[in-house]
């Protein structure tokens, strides 16, 4: 297994998704009034508003490893526009998951949902009425993530992308070999490994995911319209 302390790349390098992913929360948006054909504008402005509240919060914690804020987007839809998110704790750290996982069970951070929840609230409403100075409205729940909806969204976040990735699944001696994701279908994930051969892994069974640099030589200049239209199915 890798050394966790060693770094993939610099969390403001233009391939700054590569890491490790621990999913802690799910969000629902739902932005009101007619503000439809500002989507997209709202899942970029969701995106930056969540890593930007993260980011404050994670830094007063004083952490020992250099830990940021990804959000992934499930999925977003009209009625106004409602936006199904995972918000994610990461790590330029290969193999990072017991350091993260930590942070996760810190006291300041179990009793701080709500309080992330507002933070993130405050600095996409602000973005809101520039992009959409439309909406009527904006509300925000968040709650626990399930295991599976996490790491699922991580995958098909990675998939959009095309980056390799690495699972760790609990009960084994380390990660998969890197392997590209060919697709979701349930409680199943599927890859095809660099070296050869097939993996399935379940959801539920999953610990860790590290996502890696995209394997298409083009897949880095398309990772920042991909990631806001994963769609884990």
């Amino acid at each position: 297994m890798a050394d966790s302390s060693e770094s993939l790349e610099s969390p403001d390098s233009p391939d700054s998704h590569a890491g490790t992913y621990l999913p802690i929360a799910r969000m629902t948006v739902i932005v009101s009034g007619p503000v439809e054909t500002h989507g997209p504008q709202l899942d970029k402005a969701l995106v930056d508003a969540a890593d930007a509240a993260m980011d404050e919060m994670l830094l007063d914690l004083n952490l020992d490893v250099p830990v940021r804020g990804r959000l992934v987007i499930l999925e977003s839809r009209p009625g106004s526009w409602e936006i199904e998110a995972v918000v994610n704790f990461w790590t330029g750290a290969v193999f990072a998951y017991g350091a993260l996982d930590a942070i996760a069970k810190a006291p300041k951070i179990v009793e701080g949902i709500s309080t992330i929840k507002k933070s993130i609230k405050a600095e996409f409403a602000k973005r809101v009425r520039k992009v959409a100075p439309e909406a009527t409205g904006v509300k925000v729940t968040m709650e626990a993530v399930p295991v599976a909806t996490g790491f699922a969204a991580v995958l098909a976040d990675a998939q959009a992308q095309g980056r390799m990735v690495q699972v760790t699944v609990r009960g084994s001696t380390g990660p998969s070999s890197k392997g590209s994701v060919v697709r979701l279908e349930g409680e199943l994930a599927y890859l095809v490994l660099a070296e050869g051969g097939e993996l399935t892994v379940c959801l539920a069974d999953i610990s860790a995911v590290v996502m890696d640099r995209p394997f298409a030589p083009n897949a880095a200049s398309a990772a920042p319209a991909a990631r806001a239209s994963s769609r884990p199915r």
